[in-house]
Parts: C-alpha cells; structure tokens; sequence
C-alpha cells in the first residue's frame, strides 16, 4: 500500500505518523461536530414540531419571509416605537429576520434527516 504523501521527498516515518494522529484527530472532531449538529437539530425539532410549535413557526414566517420585502412606512417597529431606517436598512433587517425562520426550518429538516438516517442504520 502506498503512503500518503510518499510522494514528497522531505517525507519520513516521523511526520507520517504525525500526519496520520492529525488525521485522525480531525475524523474525530468532524464526528464530535456532526453529533452536536445534530442534537442542536433535534432541539429545533422537538420544539417546533409539537403542541403549537407548528402554529409558531407558521405564524413567524408569516410575518417575515411571506412579507413583501418594500417598507412603505420607513420605520421599524411598532406604532409605539417606531426607528426611521432607509431603504438598505430595512432590507438588512427583514433578511436577518428571514434567516432566523430559515435557520430554525434548516434545523428541522436536518433533525427529520438525521432520524431517517439512524433508523435506515438499525
């Protein structure tokens, strides 16, 4: 079998074999990662996918993502508190609140895709 980088000539056994501990220290963290990704999915999952979770999720992109992007009004807020933004600030705030709903939405599919994946494996 051929050596990772036994193509170099500066190679030796040394630095292989520290090569392959970092190698398979990142496998490590990438699994660690993957796991926390998909505990943090399961939380979105288990929040907004039971009781009135739906009803909250549907009544956030309501209210965001399913908005018309132009402002007519020039403000932020409500009628008690209202900030004069330009143009370019409200576009910069309603994309921050889309991200927010789509983020929450990408976390339960990837919690529904996690479990498929676990029961398709047991």
């Amino acid at each position: 079998m051929t050596e990772p980088f036994s193509w170099m000539p500066s190679f030796n056994a040394d630095a292989q074999g520290d090569a392959r501990e970092a190698f398979e220290n990142n496998e490590e963290a990438i699994r660690a990662a993957a796991q926390a990704q998909r505990e943090t999915a399961r939380l979105f999952f288990d929040v907004f996918n039971v009781g009135r979770g739906p009803e909250l999720l549907d009544l956030l992109r309501s209210q965001t993502i399913d908005v018309d992007l132009m402002n007519l009004t020039g403000v932020i807020g409500s009628e008690t508190r209202e900030i004069p933004v330009s143009p370019e600030q409200w576009a910069f705030h309603r994309n921050g609140q889309n991200s927010v709903v789509r983020y929450i939405e990408s976390m339960i599919r990837t919690a529904m895709v996690a479990e498929a994946e676990e029961n398709q494996n047991v």
